[in-house]
C-alpha cells in the first residue's frame, strides 16, 4: 500500500483491495475493467441482444438432443 489510502471515486473501493490501481482521475482499474466488459455485453442495444438470443435458441432447437423440443418461458 505505497502512497497510503486511498478510495476509488467512483465504487468506494480502496486501497485494502489486492492489485487496485487507480487512474488519475481516482477511478480503479475495477470500474474501467467493468466499462469495458459491460460496453461488450450488457449495455449493447436490446434488439441485438434479443436477435442473438433468438439464433440460440433457433439453433438449439433445429440440433443436439432437444432437436424439435419447445422451450417455454
Amino acid at each position: 500500500m505505497s502512497g497510503g489510502y486511498k478510495q476509488c471515486t467512483r465504487c468506494v473501493m480502496d486501497t485494502t483491495t489486492a492489485l487496485i490501481v487507480f487512474d488519475e482521475k481516482g477511478v480503479c482499474n475495477f470500474c474501467h475493467d467493468y466499462d469495458k466488459h459491460a460496453a461488450e455485453s450488457v449495455l449493447r442495444d436490446r434488439a441485438i441482444r434479443y436477435a442473438e438470443f433468438d439464433q440460440l435458441i433457433s439453433r438449439d432447437q433445429t440440433s443436439g438432443k432437444r432437436k424439435g423440443e419447445r422451450l417455454y418461458f
